[in-house]
């Protein structure tokens, strides 16, 4: 067997039983970067209104933050840890660069790249939900997402969710 061959094998193998070894490394995580500038205590607030005519309002703080991690929480889910570095994989999962906008919250103007995902998966009795959702990002700002539209598809009809981010506290 050459000796080409006998490398290619190996390096197949090597692959197959041990990918942890040869994944990428870990990339910067551009969530946490946009609370890096930030001390704890610092306060997004974020209006949220849906199709149904509903609306909510959650506020993200961030309660801690080293060269590791953020620690945020807020009013709907609690707390969160960002990490630092996430994997490339990760990082790509926020969709496709669809352009770019200026979002005004307050007396500030962030420039954002909007991010767009579309998706389906089977969803029980509902049938084939779909996914078109759109994100306005920056790492400007803190928590880096600056505004959303959400349009959620199932077989009972079509939610769309939208929300701005209207008010940003720094410490």
């Amino acid at each position: 067997m050459p000796l080409r061959c006998l490398v290619l094998i190996i390096a197949v193998f090597t692959l197959a039983l041990f990918p942890k070894f040869v994944v990428a490394a870990d990339v910067d995580n551009p969530d946490y970067l946009s609370w890096a500038g930030c001390k704890p205590g610092t306060t997004v607030t974020t209006k949220v209104t849906r199709s149904s005519g509903s609306e909510k309002t959650i506020t993200y703080t961030l309660v801690s933050i080293d060269k590791d991690k953020a620690v945020t929480t807020n009013n709907v889910t609690g707390e969160e840890t960002i990490n630092a570095k996430i994997s490339k994989e990760q990082a790509d999962k926020a969709g496709d660069v669809v352009g770019e906008e200026d979002v005004k919250v307050a007396d500030k103007t962030f420039h954002c790249k909007i991010f767009e995902r579309k998706s389906s998966a089977q969803a029980g009795a509902n049938g084939l939900l779909s996914f078109d959702d759109k994100f306005w990002m920056c790492t400007d700002a803190p928590g880096r997402l600056v505004k959303y539209h959400f349009e959620h598809t199932s077989a009972r009809g079509t939610t769309i969710s939208d929300g701005i981010v209207t008010k940003i506290v720094t410490k």
